[in-house]
C-alpha cells in the first residue's frame, strides 16, 4: 500500500480502532486521543450546554490557539515513572558492556 492508500484506510476506522493499532505498535508508550465527546464533559462540568455549536466554537479554539501535537505536559508522567521505578530499586545505575 502506498502513503495515501494507508491515509485513506486509516480514515476509515474508528477511534478505537486506530487507538488499539497504536496499542500494538511496540514503539509507542502511550497516547492521548481527545473527542468531541470530551469537549461536551468538559462543557457540561463549566455549566455550558454541549450543543453542536459550543463543541465546533471550542474546537476552532484548539485549533487555532493550542498546540495539542506539544507533549510537553506529559512528561510529569515519564518523570514520575522514572522516580518510581528508582525508588522501587528496578533501575540499573550502570549501562551494561556492549550498549
Amino acid at each position: 500500500m502506498t502513503k495515501p492508500e494507508i491515509i485513506a484506510a486509516a480514515k476509515t476506522l474508528s477511534v478505537h480502532e486506530l487507538s488499539r493499532i497504536l496499542d500494538e505498535k511496540e514503539d509507542v508508550i502511550g497516547k492521548v486521543i481527545w473527542t468531541p465527546d470530551d469537549i461536551a464533559c468538559q462543557l457540561k462540568e463549566d455549566g455550558y450546554p454541549p450543543t453542536e455549536e459550543n463543541i465546533k466554537a471550542v474546537k476552532e479554539i484548539l485549533k487555532t490557539d493550542y498546540d495539542l501535537n506539544d507533549c510537553s505536559s506529559g512528561w510529569f508522567v515519564i518523570e514520575s515513572a522514572v522516580y518510581d521505578a528508582d525508588k522501587n530499586k528496578e533501575l540499573q545505575k550502570k549501562e551494561k558492556k556492549g550498549e
